[in-house]
């Protein structure tokens, strides 16, 4: 499934919450894992404060060498449960140097903790991850810093939204992969959105929504799903469907809650077309909802020639810090 699995620390028990979920994404212990840390500049405040020059270099050691011992130990705990692992600490913006390593050493998963602050001269969870987010090419799993970690993590039900766009459907391939990997299942979700303002504004004048049109949209998603079924099929892989109505964030966290979803595999950034979802907003909603993990990867928005001008139009951006954990 993975050979590659960056997964960034800081030192803080939050950020190490992310190893609960190792093994089913790791379950061949072949895969290299990459412990990474980044001292950033603003661990290095309190030293800074002092005008001795010797002091403030004593103080920089101190850091780094504490976060070198604690990668250590990570390692060396890992290695024992028979993992290959290797540690890899950098000097620089947290989320730079996370996304550096993974192109670097062709990590294909980021695996990390977000939401919160971990603690005094420690990142901020939440910022850094929006941030690898946006500039990461990686899929990346992102665990809420509130899940519950009383009970060994099995992925028995995937859910996978899809709104009929390619930009959607770039993360079949991947919910595919991990089910196939660990036996799950998959739920695909359709959710047909109700026409906003906006959206009637883009129609003919003249035209108003009728029972006919809305009975169109239902055959048009069963039909899509019906072909999305047939490439899991394909592949051996059990899946299920349903079509609701609603706002797509909600609809989302309303499944994940109702059917018990252990992950939730879907895209991210970029409105996906016309009357589509906007993924960026939504996939920030879902992360500070879900009651499971989530494993986002960035879509490349496929543009048609006729519809260039409109996709100019900036995109939203997955915005960590819009809600409380």
């Amino acid at each position: 499934m993975f050979h590659k699995i960056l997964i960034p620390l800081d030192t803080s028990p939050l950020a190490e919450r992310v190893l609960h979920y190792l093994p089913q994404f790791a379950r061949n212990k072949e895969v290299e894992l990459l412990l990474v840390g980044a001292i950033e500049p603003s661990m290095y405040t309190y030293a800074m404060a002092s005008d001795e020059p010797l002091l403030i270099s004593r103080l920089m050691e101190d850091i780094e060498q504490g976060f070198r011992e604690y990668l250590a130990g990570i390692q060396d705990r890992l290695l024992n449960e028979g993992y290959r692992v290797s540690t890899h600490l950098l000097h620089g913006d947290a989320a730079q140097c996370i996304s550096d390593v993974a192109t670097r050493e062709k990590c294909d998963l980021i695996a990390m903790t977000t939401h919160g602050r971990t603690g005094f001269s420690r990142w901020m969870l939440g910022s850094v991850a929006d941030r690898v987010i946006r500039t990461a090419d990686q899929p990346i799993l992102l665990l809420r810093a509130d899940l519950d970690l009383s009970a060994p993590y099995v992925v028995n039900h995937i859910l996978l939204p899809l709104d009929g766009s390619d930009l959607a459907e770039q993360a079949l391939p991947l919910a595919q992969n991990v089910a196939r990997q660990t036996n799950a299942d998959v739920l695909m979700l359709h959710v047909l959105q109700q026409l906003t303002f906006v959206d009637q504004q883009l129609l003919d004048q003249t035209y108003l929504p009728s029972e006919s049109y809305e009975n169109e949209r239902m055959a048009n998603a069963r039909n899509y799903l019906a072909k999305m079924s047939d490439r899991l099929h394909m592949a051996q892989v059990h899946s299920s469907s349903e079509i609701v109505t609603g706002e797509p964030g909600k609809a989302i966290l309303d499944r994940a809650a109702a059917d018990k979803i252990d992950l939730i595999v879907m895209s991210s950034h970029g409105r996906s077309g016309y009357s589509r979802w906007a993924y960026g907003s939504i996939a920030a909603k879902v992360l500070h909802g879900a009651p499971c993990p989530l494993l986002l990867m960035r879509g490349i928005q496929k543009v048609r020639v006729e519809d260039a001008e409109v996709l100019k139009a900036s995109a939203p951006v997955l915005d960590m810090q819009a809600e409380p954990a």
